[in-house]
């Protein structure tokens, strides 16, 4: 059921990144919010930041945004990378 909840989480994080600083589109804001937070979910996890991390806590926002600005960052990375 956790995964549900990240997904949630996921795609309220896209939505913001879209409104922030658009990219690339809605969608693909979405997804990157959905792997960032799934992202973010295990990476706290494993550092036992808040363990065990509930989708929907207090801990749950900083996680999904820590995970959306790594995802993020690999990719705007990738894409200089490509451009070269």
């Amino acid at each position: 059921m956790w995964f549900f909840g990240w997904l949630a989480i996921g795609v309220l994080a896209g939505l913001a990144a879209n409104r922030i600083a658009p990219h690339e589109g809605p969608s693909v804001d979405v997804a990157f919010g959905i792997v960032g937070a799934l992202v973010g979910a295990c990476l706290f996890n494993h550092l036992m930041v808040y363990a065990p991390l509930p989708a929907f806590s207090l801990g749950s926002v900083p996680a999904a945004m820590a995970g959306s600005a790594i995802v993020l960052a690999l990719e705007r990375m990738l894409a200089r990378i490509r451009m070269h």
